[in-house]
């Protein structure tokens, strides 16, 4: 596997300009984290007590249900607190916030499961167990309505475990993508090719990880005789563009095959989209931070509206992502990818 000629130095040195220019608002008072708190709050009992009282005799234990209800749901909000939920910055797509969310769900499910084990009494632990998803779904969705733009000045590293998990999870998710869509795909496949002549899966060289150049597959969009390494289509009624491939790029399926890409370890579910040689080689300095991340499928810059532009018109998207990337925000941008699937080009 070959690479670019990139300097090794330069991707192991901060750029000269580093600072993020994601949009946030600072100093907005200490009454915010507050409300927010308390809005939280407000979202998580009521979700919390309609999955309990349905599993409560009938309505028998209304009282108790809203009780332990509020309780848990209080219990979610302190533990975002003790996590920097209301004192940090929401990030792109305000991907910090979800990341808050679904750490301290999975913390509260843990110490309900300590508790129930401690004192032997687990009739209700299943149901208090799903009231929390419940209330860490319902608190997400409040999170992608309610425009919240708080910052955090500081910065998480991603150490070694985290690129452990990481790597397991691609390869045992992608496995089971890839099992579960091989009809699908080869169905896609069937009909791409019914469309135009040529080959079905379209391949070609990216830059990962490091500047080493890999072999992308793609559902083919364009037709056959479109140069293999130009620009990127930013216009459906570019000529190029099949008629399936439209439907294709429209929805993200041409992206499925990538799947093979993760397996190999090429790419990753989550990461900075991987750039053509030619394109890396004319980008600044400030976009090198892109190269010491393994590429991934979907990311911060894939879900944003920035998509439409070039990637190299916002690196702020993937410096961000780079900087702070964690296990939770990988799951809450996973989250947020069946969202996207119809804002592709």
């Amino acid at each position: 596997m070959s690479s670019l000629g990139i300097d090794q130095s330069l991707l192991s040195s901060p750029p000269a300009n580093s600072s993020l220019t994601v949009p946030t608002a600072i100093g907005r008072g200490s009454r915010i984290p507050l409300l927010l708190a308390a809005s939280d709050w407000m979202t998580a009992t009521p979700a919390m007590y309609g999955v309990l009282l349905e599993h409560s005799s009938r309505g028998r234990h209304v009282l108790s249900s809203l009780l332990v209800s509020a309780c848990i749901a209080a219990l979610v909000v302190v533990l975002q607190v003790n996590d920097g939920a209301y004192r940090g910055d929401s990030g792109p797509l305000r991907i910090r916030e979800v990341e808050h969310t679904i750490r301290a769900g999975a913390q509260a499910s843990l110490l309900i499961l300590l508790v129930s084990l401690m004192l032997g009494d687990v009739s209700l632990r299943g149901a208090v167990e799903l009231s929390v998803c419940a209330a860490v779904s319902a608190l997400i969705i409040e999170k992608l309505l309610l425009s919240r733009a708080i910052c955090e000045e500081r910065q998480a590293t991603a150490g070694r475990g985290y690129e452990l998990i990481k790597r397991a999870a691609d390869l045992v998710l992608a496995t089971l993508l890839i099992a579960a869509l091989l009809p699908f795909g080869l169905l896609v496949a069937l009909l791409v090719s019914l469309d135009s002549p040529g080959p079905a899966v379209f391949r070609q060289q990216r830059a990962g990880r490091g500047g080493r150049l890999f072999t992308i597959y793609k559902f083919r969009s364009m037709y056959a005789g479109a140069p293999q390494y130009a620009v990127s289509p930013d216009d459906r009624t570019d000529p190029r563009i099949t008629r399936m491939g439209r439907l294709l790029r429209r929805t993200n399926i041409d992206e499925l095959p990538q799947l093979l890409n993760v397996v190999k370890g090429e790419m990753s579910l989550v990461g900075p989209r991987p750039e053509m040689p030619f394109l890396v080689e004319q980008h600044e300095a400030v976009h090198r931070l892109r190269l010491e991340v393994t590429p991934g499928m979907t990311g911060l810059w894939q879900l944003s509206p920035a998509r439409a532009a070039r990637i190299h018109e916002n690196p702020h998207y993937d410096q961000y992502y780079i900087q702070r990337r964690s296990f939770c925000m990988d799951l809450a941008i996973l989250f947020y990818t069946p969202l996207s699937f119809f804002r592709g080009i």
